[in-house]
């Protein structure tokens, strides 16, 4: 008997592991080849509100308020 596919690629995994930590989630991922499922299951949650605001964040709210003149 040969050896199956995998099912989830080590891309998607990585993909799936960077894009929580991106937002700020600490995560673990299961692998189930078996059933052919990734669970992904958060750990911890980082506060990212301690490294301060980003200044960009104020000029960029400010300009979506204004109207432009045409």
């Amino acid at each position: 008997m040969g050896k199956r596919s995998c099912a989830f690629t080590k891309t998607s995994v990585k993909r799936a592991f960077e894009g929580a930590k991106k937002a700020g989630v600490q995560v673990q991922i299961v692998v189930d080849q078996e059933r052919k499922t990734m669970t992904i299951t958060p750990v911890q949650v980082v506060d990212t509100s301690c490294c301060g605001s980003n200044p960009w964040d104020e000029v960029l709210d400010n300009a979506t308020n204004k109207k432009r003149a045409s």
